[in-house]
């Protein structure tokens, strides 16, 4: 879907939508025309339809959200199924798939 700023210039198309949990942030991931990425955020879009509307114009450097990442140590390990090896939540009790008790 196209992205278009308040003066109908194509800012770009887009890809994805990133979120943070918790902070409830949400942005486009958007491919500027030049094959870069950025970063729209919500508050930013006036409209969605056939393309997306954004409130302002975009400058020549739009600007950009930060998404941050959990440490690697924040990753829960998960819990593998000792009769059919399937990777299950790390507060899961039994396996999602054979029922088999977790340890």
């Amino acid at each position: 879907m196209q992205v278009v700023d308040q003066r109908g210039v194509v800012v770009g198309t887009v890809k994805d939508i990133a979120f943070t949990v918790g902070m409830e942030k949400i942005a486009l991931v958007v491919e500027t025309k030049d094959k870069k990425e950025t970063h729209v955020q919500w508050t930013d879009v006036a409209a969605v339809g056939d393309l997306v509307l954004l409130r302002t114009h975009m400058p020549e450097a739009p600007p950009t959200l930060t998404v941050p990442s959990p440490a690697p140590s924040a990753q829960p390990i998960p819990k593998v199924c000792p009769k059919c090896n399937l990777d299950n939540l790390p507060i899961a009790k039994f396996c999602r798939k054979c029922g088999a008790k977790l340890e």
